[in-house]
């Protein structure tokens, strides 16, 4: 192998590790000494020991999100403009999921920047649509996010690039619809009296996300937006767009998710942005998904 390749294969084996956090200060030093000493076998073992069964990979930890008055949360209304919830509630959103639907599943989600804005833009260029419909699935203790994309199923978070999913592996929902998916109907149930029976299944992000990730000077490689499981606890009535048709609607003990941009390098996640957002108006059910 010439030298100019194995330097090109030692860099991507490095990028991938770093994409999947899975490196340290001691792989790096023995990626060093290795190339100093000019011993490619050390590298290349090291690399396919080191890397192999990615899809093994453990997430890595996120920033515990606390709103205050430099971390502000809003939600978007119809007619575009946004309205801030009080800190206090904003912090209930996420306790309220741990204590309430589930401690084991409430692990945030991550999704690369340049994966979203490139989703946004497809759809507006495709669809003349502004915001992404994310599906809620689940892969052993993990929630997954996916996306109907041309007949196509692809999964988006936690990700390097977005992932194509085998249909049938959407067999995930059997699982989803037992665990998280069971608690979170469960809980709404209860706390409704009876009255609603499902809990979220799909959520939108919103055009407001993408212009933030514009704006951001942040580099879009290390750029990604976290998601946080929330439960929207306020007993406010919104007319919702319900399947074409504008719905007075509670979201009161709905599943959600807030979202916030960060920046990751290396072994580091930190929030970035002073202002997180969450969905309600597109929750699903209500309507059709």
């Amino acid at each position: 192998m010439k030298p100019n390749e194995r330097l090109e294969r030692t860099l991507a084996f490095i990028k991938e590790g770093l994409d999947y956090d899975l490196l340290n200060t001691d792989d790096l030093d023995v990626i060093n000494k290795a190339l100093i000493s000019d011993k490619e076998e050390t590298v290349n073992l090291w690399a396919n020991n080191k890397l192999h069964g990615l899809e093994k990979k453990q997430p890595p930890k996120l920033p515990e999100i606390i709103f205050s008055d430099d971390l502000e949360l809003h939600y978007t209304a119809y007619d575009g403009s946004t309205t801030r919830i009080d800190p206090g509630d904003a912090n209930n959103f996420i306790l309220e999921f741990k204590t309430g639907v589930s401690p084991i599943l409430n692990r945030p989600l991550r999704v690369k920047s340049e994966i979203i804005i490139k989703l946004f833009e497809d759809n507006l260029m495709l669809k003349g649509k502004k915001t992404i419909d994310i599906y809620l699935t689940q892969n052993g203790n993990n929630v997954v996010f996916y996306i109907k994309q041309g007949g196509q199923i692809f999964q988006i978070n936690d990700m390097h690039e977005i992932n194509e999913i085998s249909a049938d592996l959407i067999d995930y929902n059997n699982q989803f619809n037992n665990d998280f998916g069971s608690k979170a109907d469960i809980y709404v149930h209860d706390l409704s009296g009876g009255n609603i029976s499902r809990n979220t299944r799909k959520f939108e992000i919103g055009s407001i996300i993408y212009d933030e990730l514009k704006a951001s000077k942040k580099e879009p490689d290390t750029s990604c937006v976290l998601f946080y499981p929330a439960i929207y606890t306020l007993d406010d009535e919104i007319e919702q767009d319900v399947d074409g048709h504008l719905v007075k609607m509670k979201h009161k003990n709905l599943v959600t998710f807030v979202m916030v941009i960060g920046d990751y390098y290396m072994f580091n996640l930190e929030i970035v942005s002073h202002t997180a957002f969450f969905d309600r108006n597109g929750l699903c059910p209500p309507g059709n998904c």
